[in-house]
Order: structure tokens, then sequence, then C-alpha cells
């Protein structure tokens, strides 16, 4: 891959979207770091720091598509489709030995793998070994002139092209369709869940009364959950997941630029605030 001086510049820019800097902000009230680069690339004496921000995020998806990006354009495409309803879009949600980059639940579960230029494909046959499961159906997202190198990968997993379009415009193009799971490894649905899932689960689904005492509890779970059967343990799974607190009402709130600094600090609308207030601010 040549590195370009365009490409150089936006990986700069890219400093601009860690979650140090949103960090800083809640707890500071702003960021040296963030000030630097908008200083630095500061083009009218009356630009706020979000004007920068999204200036640099649209020369990131011109010239630099790292996994920010990526993720930043699935969970406003997911958005789009889904906001009305309920549904959980989970950044880095652990599976089994793995961490899946993006998960959404809205009645069946999907996992979202990302593989930018910039990645290595040596551990995608573990990951998907981990993702199919838990999760009805596994996805890779990959750069639309990568899609050959991968169609003949995993013919079981769905494929997702970014494509692209003039000034850095970006579309997803489903290539083609997961096949879907019909398979749940319980041992595995355990490294997914909250203890307060798991106890939901096998008292609420499966009617079972737990001891009083919680260090025994998630072996007791674990055997409850195996004996449910696999239709009632899907179901059971998606329905006690989509109850955790959902991001997408927050992000109607939130920069478009930084839907995934949302969800990956589970902010709240007190925090984003907070941060939407500072990014008004003239850069000083």
């Amino acid at each position: 891959m040549t590195i370009t001086a365009q490409m150089k510049q936006s990986r700069q820019y890219a400093q601009a979207f860690g979650r140090g800097v949103y960090s800083d902000i809640l707890r500071w009230g702003d960021s040296e770091l963030l000030t630097l680069l908008c200083c630095k690339n500061q083009t009218h004496p009356d630009e706020t720091y979000m004007d920068c921000l999204r200036r640099f995020y649209a020369s990131m998806k011109m010239n630099y598509r790292c996994e920010y990006v990526f993720k930043n354009e699935i969970i406003a495409e997911l958005r789009k489709h889904y906001a009305r309803r309920k549904s959980l879009i989970v950044n880095e949600f652990g599976v089994g030995n793995s961490i899946v980059d993006l998960a959404f639940f809205n009645g069946e579960s999907r996992a979202y793998e990302i593989k930018t230029g910039y990645d290595n494909p040596r551990r995608l046959e573990g990951q998907l070994n981990d993702y199919r499961r838990v999760f009805d159906k596994c996805y890779l997202v990959v750069e639309q002139s990568e899609v050959d190198s991968w169609k003949d990968y995993d013919h079981d997993m769905g494929i997702i092209a970014f494509c692209h379009g003039p000034r850095g415009k970006i579309t997803m193009e489903e290539i083609r369709s997961a096949k879907r799971n019909e398979y749940i490894d319980v041992d595995v649905l355990m490294t997914c869940l909250r203890a307060d899932e798991y106890e939901y689960i096998a008292e609420h689904y499966a009617g079972a009364c737990l001891s009083d005492k919680k260090y025994k509890h998630f072996d007791e779970c674990k055997e409850i959950l195996e004996g449910m059967g696999i239709e009632k343990l899907h179901d059971a799974f998606l329905e006690t997941i989509e109850r955790r607190q959902s991001s997408f009402d927050l992000l109607e709130q939130a920069p478009h630029e930084l839907y995934q600094i949302c969800l990956s600090m589970h902010l709240t609308g007190k925090q984003l605030t907070t941060i939407n207030n500072s990014l008004n601010n003239k850069i000083i």
C-alpha cells in the first residue's frame, strides 16, 4: 500500500477521534490534543472544534479508512434502517475467546467483523468459529476493492462491501447474504452474558429456582441453559440481551462523526451534552 501525503495527514486527523480526547473533555472541559490538532489545521478564525472534526472525518473517509470509519459508518447505516425499532448495537462484544467488532440485535443476532486494508486476516478463522456458536448470522465488512479476495474464504459468511462515491461518500452493499446458524454453544453463550442475565434466563424462561449461594449460580445456570433446547434458548438470549440500554436514541443528539465514540464510551445523555457544548466552542 502506497502511503500518500493525504493519507499521512488523515492519520494525524484520526487522533481527534481517540477516546482519550473525549475523556479529557468530560474531565477538564477541553482536550489539549484536540486543541493542538485544530489550531494546526484551522481554516478560518470563527471555526469551531466541531467544524474541524467534520473536516478531519471527511478527509479520513477519503484517504484513511481505518476501523473507526468502518464502525462509524456501519452504525450510521444500522441506525438509518432500525432506529425506530427495538434494537441494540454493541461495540466490541465478547464471544468466547474473541471480540466481535460490532454486535447487532434486532429479533436476530448479527456479528460484524471488519477487515480494513490495514488489518491482518490471520485470526479470522478462529473468530468466526466463536461467533457462529452464538450469533444467527456473521458478516465480514471489507473495502469494495477487497471483495474478490474474500469470496472463497467461507461461503457461510456474509460479505458487505464499503463502496466509495464522489467526495468521500460511503455506501454499503451486501455482496452475499450470511447463512443462518442453527446452533448455540452454551459454554460460549455464558461468556456473552452478565451474571444477572443468565440468572434471568434460568429463572424467567426455564422457571428454575436458584440456590441462595451466589457463587454456585454460574454452574447452576449453565446446566439449566443446556437443558432448555436450542429454539427456546435462542429466543431467551435475544430477548434478554435486548433488555440492555440501547444507544440508538442517544445517537439522535450526536454528530454523525461521533457515533462510534458514543457507543464505545457508553456515554450518557448528560455526558454527550457536555461534549457537544465543548465542541461547539470556537478554537482557542
